[in-house]
């Protein structure tokens, strides 16, 4: 599919034969578990990928005020938000276009919970299980001293538990973490899930992925649902987009020393911050582990920033002025994260279907970083 691109680079491309693909597996999910399945729009709020996704799932879960409104404009049957505090500004809008605004904290909740009910939206809450699988503690929410949730001790300062609990404690695994959160949470917290009616199980979960056994996961929610008697609610985001989007660099100069670097026409730090603050690795087509091959490379940015490195990559084949440097699998937290700083543009967006091998959607300009300068 991608090797037939012929834009002007940098661009991001989603093919949406795969979001169909990832949608309709989440679909099976959602049927046999009768849960209901959320998109994280945090991961990627690209306009042109929301009526895809709004006309299956069954809602949104949102970060805050400017989500929501997204949310709200595209259509999703439901909108459920998260934020780590609210302003008191924005809390009333939230409320009149969410079905339930989930807090980080007991004081917000008891601030903010009469506005959530006067607009007919549900009053949540977010728990820390404090049991996390994830190894990265600048990706993992349970880790010590972590802002995000409520511990058991602090649940007990309500008179009344919520009817929805919800928590986060995955990225990027499979169903046997799942299980074992399932089971650790319900041991936990077995006394207020039995007083609760819903329970969020958040995301970073990857149901679409080839590997995933996704029977598994039905099994585990099925028996979760039916101890506690509960009804349940997934977050996927990168679930959604696994494998939808290619970020497409050229290469537009090579410096050699003592190794050598292709400088592209992307940045590391601007459209894919990931790598330079998380130490995130994408795989890159025919790019493979530095060394491996024939012709090693470092791969730079052309910003003025000395960390502007996306890794180092082998090919069969020597780069030139020019080459394409596909990145794989971009869709989840790049468009979303990217900045210009050093007013290096946007990547612009293509989409590609069964319609049309490419439509170029969109394209960033001088007019753009002047909107943001």
């Amino acid at each position: 599919m991608i090797n037939n691109f012929n834009f002007q680079t940098p661009c991001h491309i989603f093919d949406l034969e795969q979001l169909e693909k990832n949608i309709n597996t989440l679909l099976i999910l959602q049927n046999e578990t009768q849960s209901k399945v959320l998109y994280a729009i945090k991961g990627c709020s690209q306009k042109e990928l929301l009526p895809y996704i709004s006309k299956y799932l069954s809602g949104a879960c949102t970060s805050g005020y400017n989500e929501v409104l997204l949310a709200d404009i595209s259509q999703f049957k439901e909108i459920h938000t998260f934020a780590t505090a609210y302003k008191e500004n924005e809390i009333q809008t939230i409320a009149q276009k969410s079905f339930a605004v989930i807090f980080n904290s007991i004081e917000q909740f008891k601030k903010y919970s009469p506005t959530v009910c006067n607009n007919k939206a549900i009053p949540a809450i977010r728990i820390n299980p404090q049991y996390s699988e994830i190894k990265n503690n600048k990706v993992n929410p349970c880790s010590k001293n972590s802002r995000f949730g409520v511990g058991i001790n602090e649940l007990e300062q309500l008179d009344t538990i919520p009817q929805y609990l919800h928590f986060h404690s995955m990225c990027e695994q499979y169903s046997e973490t799942l299980t074992r959160t399932l089971e650790i949470v319900g041991h936990t917290y077995e006394k207020y899930l039995k007083q609760a009616q819903t329970i969020n199980i958040g995301g970073g979960q990857l149901y679409t992925a080839e590997n995933y056994d996704l029977n598994q996961t039905i099994m585990s929610i099925n028996k979760f649902k039916s101890q506690y008697n509960l009804s349940v609610i997934l977050e996927p985001g990168e679930a959604v987009l696994y494998n939808v989007g290619y970020l497409v660099g050229s290469v537009i100069d090579i410096k050699c020393g003592e190794k050598c670097t292709a400088i592209l026409d992307l940045s590391a730090i601007c459209h894919m911050p990931d790598i330079v603050f998380s130490g995130y690795k994408y795989k890159v087509v025919n790019g493979y582990e530095s060394n491996s091959k024939n012709y090693s490379y470092i791969l730079a940015g052309p910003t003025c920033y000395s960390g502007d490195i996306f890794g180092e990559f082998s090919f069969d084949e020597p780069l030139t002025v020019g080459s394409k440097i596909i990145f794989c699998d971009t869709a989840h937290y790049t468009t979303v994260k990217s900045s210009m700083f050093n007013g290096i543009s946007l990547p612009s967006i293509a989409l590609h279907s069964k319609e049309y091998t490419f439509k170029n959607v969109r394209t960033y300009g001088f007019d753009d970083y002047l909107s943001i300068t």
